[in-house]
Parts: C-alpha cells; sequence; structure tokens
C-alpha cells in the first residue's frame, strides 16, 4: 500500500477515514492523488470521534471525500466512474459479524465492481483478519468452508492473486479501524493479511466445439486435432520473449564456438513424414490374398468436423495399401512404419535400461505418433509416387494406369487390371496420411548426409526427407551440425507433460572409419577427436569421449547453467549394442544430469549422448530436450506456462537478463475436480479420450486420473472413472466455468467415441 503510486488511488470503507489520512502523511502519496470513502451518512458519521476532523484534513489536501458510497456499486457512483483507479484500497471489510454469506457475497460485489474502474495494470487491495481469507498464506490455515474464499469471489470478477502481504499498522501511525457501523472499536489486525490483485483475463466456453483443425506448411495443408493445430501455429523457439527461444539461442552461439557446428534450419517438410506404424504387420506376398477393397477416399478425410469412430481402421487399412508400395524403409526407424519391414521400433526387442530409455524417446507403439490428413488439393503427382491416369482416359474409371515402380531395381510396371485400378486409387488416398515426427531422431538421416555432403551409406531414406531439396541454410559440408524443432509425442495429461516438444540434436561425424564385426560390441578406440575441452589433444582418450566431454564443455560455456552442475552418467547397459538394421548400431548410451549445486538429490535428464554406427561411418549424437532445460533453470514446472501471452510472464526474460527464474504472477490459482464415468465400447482407447479432453479444455485440464474401473458381471460390460482437474496459471478460473467446460467434455466424449455416460 505504501508503494509508489503515480496514478488515481480509491479508498473504500475507510470508517473515520484516519487510514487516508496517515497514508498521506507518511507515504509520497498527494491529495490530489486521492479519492476516499465510506458508506455513513452525514448524520451517522459523527458517531466517529475523530471522523469530522479527518474529513477537514483531507479537504485541505486536496483529497475528495465521499459518503453514502457502496463498496458494491463503485462503478455507479456519479463522482467515482469518472475516472479510472490505479489501486484500489479495501481495509478489513465486514457485511455481517456472524453471516460468512454476506461477507463472500460483499467481496464478490466488491470486485464485480471494481473491474469496471480498474486502469490497466492496476491493484485492488483486500486486507482481512488473520484466518478470513482461506489461502494458503493465512496462517492458520482455515476450512476452506469456514473462510471468505477471497480468491474465488476475486476470480469470478476476472482477478488473479499475485501477492498477499502482512499488514502492518504501525507504518501507519494515527491509524484507527472501525470494527463495525456505529463503533469505534477496532479490530484485531494481528496476522492480518493484504491480498493484492490484478486483473487478468476470463477462461470463457465456446459456444462451438471444433474438433478438428487445419494447419499448413510449405507443402500443403493438413488436418489434424484442433489442439494441435493451435500449438503448431506458434513455433516459441522463435518467440523472441519465450525461455524456449533464449535458451535455443544461448546453445546455438556456445556450440558454434566450443565445436564449429553448422545450424541447420529445421524446415516444415522434415517436420510432417509420410506414412505411420499400424498395428497390422503384413508380408508384401500375403496382400494379393487381400482381394479388391474398397476404396478409402471417404474414410481417411478427416477434415474439420469429421469423425474419428474408424480411426484405427483407417491406420491399419493405410498402412498396408503404404507396405503394398514397397517403400524404402528409413535407416533409424523410430516409431512410425514408413515401408514393408515387419520390425517396427529398433529398441523394441532389447530388454537393456538403455534401449528402454530410447523407446520412450522414439516409441513403438502405434498409437503414439499424431496422425495428419493432407488436404486433397495439395496433392501433387509426387506426392503420388508418380501415379497418374494414362492419358485420354478418365481416371477413375481407366483399366490400365501407370505407376512408377518404387523398388530398387527403378523397372516401371503397368497395372492393367480392375483389382489392379482400385488399389491405385487406395495408394493415392494412404499418401495423404501422415505423421508428425516424435523426436528429432526421425531426421539423423538427413543430418547423417549433411555432415560430408553425401550420403554415408545404409539404405537411404524416404522422399519427404530428401536433404537436397530442404537444405539451403549450408554451403559446404561440416563435421558437426546442429538443429533444433518442434516434435509431438502422444501422451497422458499430467501437470508436466504435453504433447508439443522441443528439442536440439548435434551430430558430430567422428574419424574412426570403418568398424569390424568385433568392434560394435565396444566403445570406439579411434584417433582423437581434434577438440578436448582444454584445447588439447589426447590421443589415449577413445574419440567418442572426447566429443562426449566436448558437448558437456558446449553445455557450460552458453552461461545458462550458472548455480547448477552438469554431468555424464554412463548407461548401466553400456556395453550393449543395439541393432537397428543391418548396417545400422548404437552404443556408448550417456544420460546428461543436471541438478542444483550443493543439493544432493539425484539430478534430472535433460538430454542422451549416444554413439551411431551407420555404413561403416562413426556419429556422436547428442539430444537435448529444451523443455528440461527451462524447467530447471527458470523453475517453470508446467509447461502449459510457456504458452502464456500474459505480459505478466513474457515480460520477465530478456536476452540480457537471461537465465532467471520465473516470479510467479498468480499465487494459489483455483483448482477444481469434476468426475467423468461412463460405459466403455470395445474399441476405447485413452489417447482418443486424452485428445477430446484436450481439444474441448486445451491446456485447463492439467490432470486426468482413473479412479475406478468396474466390470458389470451380469453383462461384461466395463465402466470407467476418470477424476479431472481443472487449473489456469494465467487466467481467472472460475468454479462455475469449470463446470461448464466439464460439462461441454462430457457431451464431446460422448458424442465422439460413442460410449454412454453413466
Amino acid at each position: 500500500m505504501d508503494s509508489p503510486c503515480e496514478g488515481h488511488i480509491l479508498l473504500v470503507g475507510d470508517g473515520d477515514f484516519s487510514f487516508t489520512v496517515s497514508l498521506l502523511k507518511h507515504t509520497s502519496v498527494v491529495g490530489n492523488q486521492i479519492t476516499t470513502s465510506n458508506l455513513e451518512t452525514p448524520e451517522t458519521i459523527q458517531q466517529h470521534k475523530q471522523a469530522a476532523e479527518n474529513m477537514t484534513a483531507l479537504m485541505n489536501m486536496s483529497a475528495t471525500v465521499l459518503l453514502e458510497t457502496d463498496a458494491c456499486e463503485l462503478h455507479t457512483h456519479p463522482v467515482i466512474n469518472k475516472k479510472y483507479y490505479h489501486r484500489i484500497i479495501f481495509n478489513f471489510p465486514l457485511a455481517d459479524r456472524h453471516n460468512i454469506k454476506k461477507n463472500r457475497s460483499l467481496l464478490a460485489d466488491f470486485f464485480f465492481s471494481c473491474s469496471q474502474i480498474l486502469a490497466e495494470n492496476g491493484q485492488v487491495m483486500v486486507t482481512l483478519c488473520k484466518g478470513q481469507g482461506g489461502t494458503p498464506a493465512d496462517q492458520p490455515l482455515r476450512s476452506w468452508h469456514d473462510s471468505w474464499q477471497v480468491l474465488a469471489m476475486a476470480t469470478n470478477a476476472g482477478f488473479i492473486l499475485t501477492r498477499a502481504v502482512p499488514f502492518n499498522d504501525s507504518l501507519y501511525p494515527g491509524y484507527h479501524s472501525v470494527g463495525f457501523r456505529f463503533q469505534d472499536k477496532s479490530f484485531n489486525t494481528e496476522g492480518a493479511l493484504t491480498h493484492i490483485f490484478e486483473k487478468a483475463d476470463i477462461v470463457s466456453v465456446q459456444d462451438d466445439f471444433r474438433g478438428r483443425g487445419v494447419f499448413s506448411l510449405d507443402d500443403g495443408t493438413f488436418s489434424c486435432s484442433q489442439y494441435i493445430a493451435d500449438k503448431l501455429s506458434r513455433n516459441l523457439l522463435l518467440e523472441e520473449s519465450n525461455p524456449l527461444c533464449l535458451v535455443r539461442r544461448g546453445l546455438e552461439k556456445s556450440f558454434k564456438v566450443h565445436m564449429n557446428a553448422n545450424l541447420v534450419h529445421d524446415k516444415q517438410a522434415w517436420c510432417v513424414v509420410e506414412g505411420h506404424q499400424s498395428k497390422i504387420v503384413l508380408r508384401s506376398d500375403q496382400l494379393a490374398a487381400e482381394g479388391k477393397r474398397e476404396t478409402l477416399q471417404n474414410d481417411v478425410d478427416l477434415s474439420i468436423g469429421g469423425s474419428l469412430e474408424r480411426m484405427k481402421e483407417k491406420k491399419n487399412e493405410a498402412n498396408i495399401c503404404t507396405m503394398m508400395k514397397d517403400q524404402r524403409t528409413l535407416e533409424l526407424k523410430h516409431g512410425v512404419e514408413n515401408g514393408s519391414q515387419e520390425n517396427v521400433s529398433p529398441t523394441q526387442d532389447a530388454s537393456s535400461h538403455a534401449s528402454l530409455f530410447l523407446q520412450r524417446l522414439i516409441p513403438g507403439n502405434p498409437e503414439s505418433v499424431y496422425i495428419l490428413i493432407k488436404n486433397m488439393n495439395s496433392l501433387s503427382e509426387r506426392e503420388t509416387d508418380g501415379v497418374i491416369p494414362e492419358p485420354g482416359l478418365d481416371q477413375q474409371n481407366s483399366p490400365s494406369i501407370l505407376s512408377e515402380d518404387t523398388s530398387h531395381d527403378g523397372t516401371r510396371t503397368e497395372l492393367k487390371t480392375e483389382e489392379d485400378s482400385d488399389m491405385v486409387d487406395d495408394i493415392r488416398d494412404t499418401n495423404r496420411v501422415h505423421h508428425y515426427r516424435t523426436s528429432l531422431l526421425e531426421n539423423l538421416e538427413m543430418l547423417f548426409t549433411l555432415t560430408d555432403g553425401s550420403e554415408t551409406g545404409g539404405s537411404g531414406g524416404s522422399a519427404a526427407c530428401n536433404p537436397a531439396d530442404h537444405v539451403q541454410s549450408l554451403t559446404t559440408a561440416s563435421s558437426c551440425v546442429l538443429m533444433s524443432g518442434q516434435c509431438l509425442a502422444v501422451c497422458s495429461i499430467q501437470p508436466d507433460l504435453v504433447p508439443l516438444q522441443h528439442e536440439m540434436i548435434i551430430v558430430q561425424k567422428l574419424s574412426g572409419g570403418e568398424l569390424k564385426d568385433e568392434q560394435l560390441t565396444r566403445s570406439s578406440e579411434s584417433p582423437a577427436f581434434t577438440k578436448s575441452t582444454d584445447g588439447l589433444v589426447n590421443s589415449n582418450i577413445p574419440e567418442y569421449e572426447l566429443a562426449s566431454s566436448c558437448i558437456l564443455s558446449a553445455l557450460h560455456g552458453s552461461n545458462l547453467f550458472s548455480g547448477f552442475i552438469l554431468s555424464l552418467q554412463v548407461s548401466s547397459s553400456n556395453s550393449d549394442v543395439i541393432e537397428m538394421n543391418k548396417s545400422d548400431y548404437l552404443n556408448n548410451i550417456k544420460f546428461i544430469n543436471i541438478q542444483p549445486a550443493g543439493d544432493e538429490v539425484d539430478g534430472r535428464s535433460i538430454g542422451i549422448v549416444l554413439n551411431v554406427t551407420r555404413g561403416g561411418n562413426m556419429f556422436c549424437v547428442c539430444l537435448i530436450k529444451l523443455d528440461a532445460i527451462v524447467a530447471n533453470i527458470c523453475c517453470i514446472m508446467d509447461p502449459r506456462l510457456l504458452y502464456s501471452s500474459s505480459s505478466k510472464f513474457t515480460q520477465q526474460f530478456r536476452e540480457g537478463e537471461f537465465p532467471k527464474k520465473l516470479s510467479p504472477f498468480s499465487l494459489y490459482p483455483m483448482k477444481f475436480a469434476h468426475d467423468l464415468s461412463f460405459w466403455e465400447n470395445g474399441d476405447f482407447a485413452e489417447s482418443e479420450l486424452y485428445e477430446i479432453i484436450r481439444c474441448a479444455a486445451g491446456d485447463l485440464v492439467v490432470k486426468v486420473t482413473l479412479i475406478d474401473l468396474y466390470n458389470d458381471a451380469s453383462t461384461g460390460r466395463f465402466s470407467r472413472c476418470y477424476r479431472l482437474h481443472f487449473l489456469s496459471h494465467d487466467r481467472a478460473l472460475s468454479y462455475l466455468t469449470s463446470w461448464k467446460l466439464q460439462s461441454v467434455i462430457r457431451m464431446s466424449v460422448a458424442h465422439k467415441l460413442k460410449i454412454t455416460l453413466r
């Protein structure tokens, strides 16, 4: 209250005006800034001994003094509503000593009235006696139902609590609080708290629910969930005042200095990969027995408003058609089926700790990728692999269609039967099925090539990942390349998880040359890497170990980790070699851990370093989780906050002052829980439930927990009950709004998943 304020100040309910007098005498506030008021009439104000004297003193100091002013109708007062106030102060409000509901109602109406007359970036200060507020700042903390619930009353009017500070009446000599109307008995101010509120955006409920959205890339427009489309429309790595952008810049500069890394700008065409993984795995020689199938034209079309009930079936059917084309496989598979090979994950059969960790990074679960459907008008001849109708013939009725055989011999095949013609139609439709990369590891094929300007071996990559088409930032080859980008991974709804992740990958080509088979089971003993952490060459240090040390040195050199300790932790199964393809091997896995200096708790992982052998060449690959770095150095434990558009968040992070810890600007945000119960059907999948919740409520649902699973013995049906936790870190979320949102979620789940609500 005594902090400087250059704007207008409104005091409400100052019984004998003694607080206003003290504020003017003992702070930098001047009289013409002040408008002070209370509810008394000219007659009843005389009951307070000092009132008349104080009123005269205030008017002599050019303050505005108002009587008969209702705290619930400030915005309608003919004098008060003439201006906007930068600070509104209400000390010890009281409507009824014995009726707590009336006191809550007083606060609710007061906050609503304040919202109409408060200036931008203004503050509302409410001082309450010990325990009345009901926030964790109160000591002792009363039961929520036995408090005035000041936070909830303020939230209903669009306010968030930014600070709660002890009220010190010794700072205001002469202040005499009035306990109740017509009485001069003071309140007990010991343990009182002043709650400081500021305006925030109010969470609203959309009338029209849109489950599907659209986002555009360089080579076309794609349909996906509305939630994902909204997230992809922002690239936090490029937003100037976002911690992710500042971390990316700092690391890029450091790796360029310490490892001479050449920056590769992420391309939109690299983010979306053709194909996806399916639960169905068939040999190509079994496909002939499948017979004629209905075209997928209508089923795969998932534009806005489309149904999701056949999504799994579409995945399986489309994957069969993809395998028909006998496409070349990626050198490194990362949970996506883009060819005809049966092994769907390079680490799926490995049992070591390291392989399980990698499987979490590059999941092999068919439901672990986000399916994107490319709009028909954006398909080109190249995107249909050269499948074109014969000149002069109608495409749909043509009995003979030419297609480009994508097998390694490069021959062309003429399809003559009607069944083959329908097969080609299916292929054209399934070419629309893509997935968003789950990790930058899916771009390793391109990065390997960029380290020496030519392909380094193996069977090659997908046509969608051709570096010659997309890389414009490199004019010469570099032995070390670096790239940052966004990735999408299907995940549950938890406070520290969001589907969109941000990664940085560094690929350093080593000079070890081709290895013999017996060398693949141990660390490389090749000549030393030319750049050590001290700028010295030590021929006794394995080249891979030296490259790992250089990576750690570059991280330290970024000046982002002051007050933290970075270390490399060797995997417990470091001697194991994971075979990814016939010529690809992975070993020497290390975790990059971070922990506060002087803290004895175990460090948290922010990335991995691994050794990859591909076609006789060796590479040191480092994958850094930028979100994990931001969470640690900025103390942002909920990644949803990174998407905040509030100036209270963005103004905290500037390049010259980074890194810094986040100063919370919303204390004790309101939390609400609602239960969702239903009878599941045979096709129920939790991942689809999560997506519907995200589309309906965005990031306002921060946790979903299965609290009950019941099987009806008489019918055999299963019932599920989930608890949905609602919270907003930067906006005002009221209970009524959370209830409306859960109602929208219930209706959406019932409609999209075809389940029966309970």
